[in-house]
């Protein structure tokens, strides 16, 4: 499976997990403006995207910024581009 699989599959299964009673008790500081569903779900999504791109190798993050053809969102090369340079690798 290459990394475009990985963070595809990874969105997916963060799309159909559900939110946790706990969770929700925990974010109840956030007030009333936030959407607490939401609030959970891009935070654990963010979290193991960059654990996911961290162990990734330069190699194949290279390949899948440069041959992603639609497959990843906005965020996600967002996010890819962010790893990259934090590595000291140019685009």
């Amino acid at each position: 499976m290459d990394l475009i699989d990985q963070i595809r599959t990874t969105r997916e299964v963060d799309r159909l997990t559900p939110v946790s009673q706990s969770a929700l008790t925990d974010i109840s500081q956030l007030g009333t403006s936030v959407d607490p569903h939401r609030a959970i779900a891009v935070n654990s999504y963010e979290g193991r995207l960059a654990a996911l791109l961290q162990e990734a190798t330069n190699f194949d993050l290279i390949r899948t910024y440069q041959h992603d053809s639609g497959a990843l969102t906005g965020s996600e090369i967002d996010v890819l581009a962010i790893e990259l340079r934090r590595r000291g690798v140019k685009l």
